[in-house]
Parts: structure tokens; sequence; C-alpha cells
């Protein structure tokens, strides 16, 4: 009979060897499995994560999955909530239903421990885990030309890369940018600190040149005004993450601009980003294509009878930036 299980040394192992196909992200196999140990070893991870498999009667592993516990808003109540991810059945095991049977043990087990709601990303369609009771959140990304910055500059406004005196006013922007939403994953410092060794780690490893990650911090007369996270390479410019001290969008469409002219003097001409709805209209003149998104689409699923889905159901409401996707 087939069981739920957290997964041991020697099956993570198993799993890295295969799944590292799909999830290397440019890495070799080797530092694929060494930069999850290092992800695995941090206090956020030791606490929020764990991985779990389905194991056969012989106890060979039949899907896996990556349990997240980040704390999530949903209106005026913040709980821990179960987010869902890499779910992975080995090639010799699938379509046989392992997986599906895995995400409902995994989320009996949530709801038997209190979680209210889980969420996770879907890259592949949101028809799978509809038909595991998961219900799509709206979610647009927008790609186009970046444009020829203008020559003259704004010499209140500064830039510079973030260092690790930053990460208070950054959680500060954090949470007032996510304060309008209806959902918003919540940062603890452990949870931020988390986050940047995962994407250090990633690039500090990735053997690729010209493809580098940046955080910059954007001030105003001097004072701290918000941050924008990117990602450079191949000729296009990622925005990743904005937030600004009060959660303006307008703060948020200049640092977008002033980052962006970086970019364009990097030599870079294309951009793909996920923009909040309402500052995406602000750079009307970058000709900007918009679309629902194609991957990590965001989905939700009630554990309880207590979670409601109304005022899920814009963008605006359910904007849910990279960073913050597992």
């Amino acid at each position: 009979m087939s069981r739920l299980d957290i997964a041991d040394s020697i099956q993570t192992e198993v799993i890295y060897h295969e799944s590292h196909a799909v999830w290397g992200g440019g890495l070799s196999s080797l530092d694929y499995r060494a930069l999850w140990e290092e992800i695995s070893s941090t206090t956020w991870a030791r606490k929020h994560l764990r991985f779990f498999v389905w194991l056969g009667e012989r106890g060979e592993v039949l899907s896996s999955l990556k349990l997240y516990r980040p704390l999530v808003r949903t209106g005026d109540s913040t709980t821990r909530t179960s987010i869902i991810g890499a779910v992975f059945t080995p090639r010799r095991h699938r379509r046989q239903g392992h997986a599906a049977a895995l995400v409902r043990a995994v989320l009996a087990r949530s709801r038997k421990r209190g979680d209210r709601l889980s969420l996770l990303f879907s890259d592949i369609g949101t028809a799978y885990y509809g038909r595991l009771g998961f219900h799509p959140l709206p979610a647009e990304e927008q790609w186009g030309s970046l444009p020829r910055p203008p020559a003259a500059v704004d010499r209140v406004w500064h830039l510079r890369i973030a260092g690790a005196d930053d990460l208070v006013s950054m959680q500060r922007a954090h949470e007032a940018s996510s304060r309008p939403r209806s959902i918003a994953v919540v940062r603890d410092t452990e949870h931020w600190r988390f986050l940047g060794l995962r994407s250090q780690r990633f690039f500090e490893r990735l053997n690729e040149r010209g493809i580098r990650q940046r955080v910059w911090v954007a001030s105003r007369d001097d004072a701290f005004a918000g941050y924008l996270i990117s990602v450079e390479g191949r000729g296009e410019w990622s925005v990743r993450e904005v937030a600004t001290v009060g959660g303006d969008p307008r703060t948020m469409a200049t640092i977008i601009r002033l980052c962006a002219a970086e970019a364009y003097r990097s030599r870079l001409r294309r951009f793909y980003a996920w923009f909040p709805s309402e500052v995406a209209v602000l750079l009307a003149d970058w000709r900007i294509r918009s679309g629902p998104r194609r991957r990590a689409i965001p989905m939700i699923r009630p554990l309880s009878g207590s979670i409601e889905l109304e005022g899920l159901d814009s963008v605006a409401a359910t904007y849910i930036p990279y960073q913050d996707q597992f």
C-alpha cells in the first residue's frame, strides 16, 4: 500500500538526479544538488520546508514534492500556509495517479495541522490542478522593447546596489507595497535571508557569462524610496520585484524607468516582467504587450470552510511578485 513520508537523504539524491533535467535551470547536476543542500540548511527552510515522497510497497519513490509554509495574508488574517512546489514523478511511474495521490495526502496533512489554504504555482496550465480543487488566480506577464532613456536625468534620484544594511528598509517597502492586495506573502527576516541566499547561490553557480541578478536601491533626496530586483542577460532585462516605502505606483514606475535606463546602457534591448497592473498603465509609452501568465500561474485551494475566494478575482487584488513564487 502506498504511503506518505518525509524524504531521506538517499531518496532526495535519487529525485534530484532525475529532476535536474526539468528544474536545473542551467546548473550542472552537481551544482543543482549542492544548491538545494545550501537552501535546505537555512534557518527558514529548516523550520518551514519539507520534502515529501509518495512511496510504493517496496519503498520505491513514486512521486515527490516540496512543501513550504510561509506566512500568507488573506484579507485581515495572516497564517502559515501550505505552498506546494516541485511536484515530480519519476518517468517509469508516470500516468498512474501517484502525483495526485501525493498532493491529496499532503493537503489532508496540512488540513489536519490547521492550515486554512494551500497555494501553488503551475507551469503546466490549470486543468490538472483544477481537478485537485485548485482555483487559478488572475495573473499577467508583460514584455516588449526597452525604450531609449531620456538624455536629461532627474538629479534628486539616485541608484545603487543594495547592501546588507538595506534589509529593514526593503522589508518595510515590501510590506507597504503588498498592503493593497487581497492576498500577499508576508516575509519575516529569516524568509528574506532564505530568498537572498537562494538567488545568490544560484547565480554564483550558473556557468553562463553575462547573466546576473541585480538588487537596486533607489533614493530620492538621499532618502530610501524603494528597491527593484532584476535579472539581466541574453539581451533581456527581467523585472522580478519592485516595491516602495509608501507602496505608491507612481514611485514604482519611476524606479522602473531609472533601472530600465541602466539596463539600456548595458545594451539590453528587451524586457520581461510581472508588473503590478496599476504600475503597467503608468508605463504606457513603453508600448507594453501583456497577456495571461503562461508559467508560474498562481492557484489557490481552501482547506477549511472559513476561507472565501471572494475578492480574489482581479489581477490587482491577487498580484504576487516573482520573488514570492515557490
